[in-house]
C-alpha cells in the first residue's frame, strides 16, 4: 500500500459513479496535507500512471479518473467505465 492508498480504497468502496471531492476532504481521507502542488498545478492531478504515482495509488488503479477545478479547490472523481467486448458472428 502506498501513502495514497486510503484515497483509492476510499473511492473502491463508493457506490457512485462520481464524487466530488474539496481538498479538504481529500486531505481528511488521507489523514495528511496535499502537497502544495496538488492546489497549484493541474498536471499534479493528471491521469498518467508513467509519471504520477500518486495518481496510479490514489485513483488509477481503482478506476477512476480525476478532473480538478484549482479555483474551486475541489476535484471530480469519475469512475471508469468498463469496457465491453463485442461479439461478432
Amino acid at each position: 500500500m502506498g501513502k495514497y492508498s486510503k484515497l483509492g480504497i476510499h473511492l473502491k468502496n463508493s457506490e457512485k459513479t462520481i464524487l466530488k471531492l474539496t481538498f479538504d476532504e481529500v486531505e481528511s481521507i488521507l489523514g495528511f496535507p496535499l502537497p502544495k502542488s496538488a492546489r497549484t498545478y493541474q498536471a499534479w492531478w493528471a491521469n498518467n500512471a508513467d509519471s504520477h504515482t500518486h495518481a496510479l495509488d490514489g485513483w488509477l488503479a481503482m478506476g477512476w479518473k480525476a478532473r480538478v477545478d484549482l479555483i474551486k479547490q475541489t476535484v471530480i472523481f469519475t469512475k471508469k467505465e468498463k469496457s465491453t467486448a463485442i461479439q461478432q458472428n
